[in-house]
């Protein structure tokens, strides 16, 4: 149980952007825990290759994801998924766009055809919120609007795709469907009882009356 808690304590500090410190805590972790399961090793070897690739080490970074995936070999869709993911954000992180887009049209038909919505949600979202982060609205739209309707049981996860839509809609010059994308949220929110995201989604709404 303290091991695990251990492990969930790196993934908390990677919420809260604490980059400095992740890499040596997951390595850490690491190396208190060899004996760790397959899945759990390579949760941790994500979490190092996150913080890497945030203080640039993007090389570093990538040789733990390869570990990632040979410690991971025999583990789920899910596992495999999430190690790509990780993947391609450090790409994106190096400015390597042609590499990034490279990782997600290579993944598309594993996490699309795994039938887990939430998996293929989180796909989509990441995939869409890199897209918006480069300010490619219209690719950005088309993955955004499949990611909601992928998220359709996830209340939580719909409020946040739609705030991000509301922003993508906005500067792709469509206002009033951007309002739209914020009521959803709002609605949504509500629904997931978080407050937080309710708050985003009511604030950005009164600066786009405004």
């Amino acid at each position: 149980t303290r091991r695990r808690a251990k492990l969930r304590l790196v993934e908390v500090a990677v919420l809260l952007g604490e980059a400095a410190q992740v890499s040596r805590r997951a390595a850490a972790w690491r190396r208190e825990h060899p004996d760790a399961a397959p899945a759990e090793m390579a949760r941790a070897l994500r979490l190092e290759a996150t913080g890497l690739a945030r203080e640039g080490r993007t090389e570093c970074a990538l040789g733990r994801l390869e570990e990632a995936d040979r410690v991971g070999a025999e583990s789920s869709v899910a596992e495999r998924v999430e190690t790509a993911l990780v993947r391609a954000q450090v790409h994106a992180l190096a400015g390597r766009f042609d590499e990034e887009d490279g990782v997600y049209a290579a993944l598309r038909p594993l996490a699309l055809a795994a039938g887990d919505d939430r998996l293929a949600a989180r796909f989509l979202a990441q995939e869409a919120r890199g897209l918006l982060d480069r300010r490619e609205y219209g690719r950005a739209l088309v993955r955004l609007d499949e990611a909601i309707a992928a998220a359709a049981d996830e209340p939580a996860e719909r409020a946040a795709l739609s705030i991000d839509l509301a922003a993508t809609l906005y500067h792709s010059g469509q206002a009033e469907r951007s309002e739209a994308a914020l009521g959803d949220a709002i609605v949504a929110a509500a629904a997931a009882g978080r407050e937080d995201l309710s708050r985003i989604a009511r604030s950005n709404r009164v600066e786009l009356l405004l």
